[in-house]
């Protein structure tokens, strides 16, 4: 079994939407589309949360839309976080319908003042309805683009659209099984 069963996870992805107030984060329900915000998730590292409702502020504040799939109107999609298992380095990677505009500096200055942990900052640009996470363009903000981890003394450079197990000390486990 897995020593740790909270805070484990080295990657989330947050769906936005928007309600009376503006975006929000969060998952979706089961079975649909429907985005439930949420506070925290125990499973994930406990910096995501904050991260992802930092810059949701942000983009309320700046008049940046969260994405309607009905409408094709509005901007940001998702935000997907990865961090490496020793924290040196997290990269923030917002999946977007299109560019953040000319608060773009403002909220790289704002988001890496306030996340010192943030190594890389990518936008994703995805235009394509459905449930694709990721397109196919990224735009390096700020940093570096990847992060490095190692399972097993072998190391790797793990980008946004790179396959990664989630829960490394666990896969580490299950290689050495194998």
């Amino acid at each position: 079994p897995a020593e740790h069963t909270e805070r484990y996870r080295n990657k989330a992805v947050f769906n936005i939407s928007s309600g009376s107030t503006g975006a929000f984060a969060g998952f979706y329900k089961g079975r649909t589309h429907e985005v439930i915000a949420i506070g925290d998730c125990l499973l994930q590292n406990e910096i995501f949360s904050k991260i992802a409702r930092f810059t949701v502020s942000f983009f309320n504040d700046h008049g940046i839309n969260a994405y309607n799939e009905s409408t094709g109107k509005g901007s940001l999609r998702k935000i997907f976080l990865r961090s490496s298992r020793d924290n040196s380095g997290i990269i923030l990677c917002m999946i977007c319908a299109r560019g953040l505009g000319d608060c773009t500096s403002l909220f790289v200055k704002e988001t890496t003042e306030k996340f010192p942990e943030i190594s890389g900052i990518v936008i994703n640009i995805n235009k394509k309805s459905g449930n694709s996470v990721l397109g196919d363009k990224y735009y390096t903000l700020f940093g570096n683009p990847d992060i490095k981890d190692s399972l097993n003394g072998i190391s790797f450079n793990i980008s946004p659209a790179s396959f990664y197990q989630v829960n490394p000390p666990q896969a580490e486990k299950l290689y050495n099984e194998a």
